[in-house]
């Protein structure tokens, strides 16, 4: 997830940014968001200590 994100979206995520958009993605996935709904996800560590 970290390579994806870093790849798609711009994003330098450490580990626990990575665990939190891969549950962003499985629970779009089962329709517990909805397109075009506002989520906000954390990063709460430093990226730059995980490269």
């Amino acid at each position: 997830m970290t390579a994806r994100a870093a790849r798609c979206e711009g994003l330098h995520l450490g580990p626990e940014g990575a665990a939190a958009f891969a549950a962003l993605e499985d629970l779009a996935a089962a329709g517990e968001i909805a397109a075009g709904e506002r989520v906000v996800v954390f990063q709460t560590g430093d990226p730059g200590n995980y490269r």
